[in-house]
């Protein structure tokens, strides 16, 4: 199969990218990046391997050329408020549209996106995160795609950005710093980043399972846990002295829980490998074993 993945240089795309390099099935994937001055993705090349410049009429001439089986679309911006500012805008909704209009007039049978499991109306990211998701919808009905959307639970893994909450806890806890938190009632279904790829691969490669439309799936472990229990399960696990302060950040306004529904993975034959302490004792044996 030829893939076109879209936001070849993000984390999870760099997780991923070593795998369907490995998986035989896979003929061609073509990546894309911003600029290809500005990324280093020379341990990511390969035969089977290859990137180019994110922009829509280079993709579109790749496309011409070559027939992609799929189109996986890894790209996300965060942005912060309650106002689009033109990243989110562009990378959450309008870029991944024009890619899906491509698909369209190219005859793409298939098209997976990277969701969220936030509320819809939560904030700017999970809004047009939604509003892609019915462009997906849409287009499943009229133009004979297959849309695939998985809603994704909070993920971790090894050597993750820094800014997102667990790395920033875990780097603090490993020098011992305190931590200012929230009061960390809210429920979080987290999910190591091996399960994440291991769900794309298996749809990938999947036979018993025929698609035909859209098809929204959840992506979680299905088990819950307050942040405030992942927190100091951490920092027992790796002997800090970190002092917590729980309650000295305020909480966001409607803060939700979130716990995946696993219906749909069990009903198309995956198995979570991972439950949350598990994934994160790997993650800490990997970064600081």
């Amino acid at each position: 199969m030829n893939i076109l993945l879209l936001g070849g240089t993000g984390y999870l795309a760099s997780q991923l990218i070593p795998l369907l390099d490995s998986l035989e099935s896979v003929e061609q994937c073509v990546c894309t990046q911003r600029a290809i001055t500005s990324s280093n993705v020379k341990g990511l090349l390969s035969d089977k391997i290859s990137f180019i410049q994110a922009d829509y009429e280079n993709i579109e001439r790749c496309m011409q050329r070559i027939h992609f089986d799929w189109i996986i679309n890894t790209v996300g911006s965060y942005s912060r408020g309650t106002l689009f500012c033109d990243s989110s805008l562009e990378s959450n909704l309008m870029f991944p549209i024009k890619i899906l209009n491509y698909a369209a007039l190219h005859e793409v049978p298939n098209y997976m996106t990277i969701g969220t499991a936030l509320p819809d109306d939560f904030d700017v990211y999970s809004f047009s995160k939604a509003l892609f998701a019915e462009c997906g919808m849409f287009f499943a009905s009229k133009c004979k795609i297959n849309f695939y959307n998985l809603k994704l639970q909070m993920f971790y893994g090894p050597h993750e950005p820094r800014e997102r909450f667990l790395p920033m806890c875990i780097e603090k806890l490993y020098h011992n710093e305190p931590l200012l938190l929230t009061a960390g009632t809210q429920k979080r279904d987290i999910i190591y980043i091996k399960d994440i790829c291991g769900v794309i691969i298996h749809i990938l490669t999947m036979e018993k399972y025929t698609q035909n439309g859209y098809l929204q799936i959840p992506v979680g472990t299905g088990c819950e846990s307050s942040l405030r229990e992942i927190v100091e399960y951490l920092k027992a696990m790796m002997g800090s002295e970190s002092e917590l302060y729980f309650g000295a950040v305020p909480m966001r306004p409607n803060e939700p829980d979130c716990i995946a529904d696993t219906t749909m993975l069990n009903k198309l034959g995956y198995n979570i490998q991972y439950e949350w302490k598990a994934g994160l004792r790997e993650l800490i044996d990997i970064e600081y074993g």
